[in-house]
């Protein structure tokens, strides 16, 4: 019959240790995992945003454009100091 043998404490210390770390490290690939869903998310909201800011400027000016054209032909060519409303037309030579 064969002899049992039997690991040392340091043996048996060292062995655990490992599975800890192991244990320890798959947690943290885990919690990690759920950080990067996180962050995705996020990205996926702030280029959501970006995306509908593009779409606001781009109104903006397309309403620019038509007050632009609109007060053009209303008051002429010329210039406006927006703090004070005054308006200056462009001399016509």
């Amino acid at each position: 019959m064969a002899k049992d043998n039997k690991f040392t404490e340091d043996e048996l210390k060292q062995i655990n240790t490992i599975a800890d770390t192991y244990s320890t490290l798959q947690t943290e690939l885990g919690n990690l995992g759920v950080q990067k869903i996180l962050v995705d998310e996020r990205i996926q909201a702030i280029q959501e945003r970006e995306e509908a800011i593009r779409g606001e400027w781009k109104t903006n000016q397309t309403t620019e454009k038509e007050l632009v054209k609109t007060l053009s032909e209303k008051y002429g060519e010329g210039t406006l100091d927006p703090k004070t409303g005054e308006f200056t037309p462009v001399n016509e030579k």
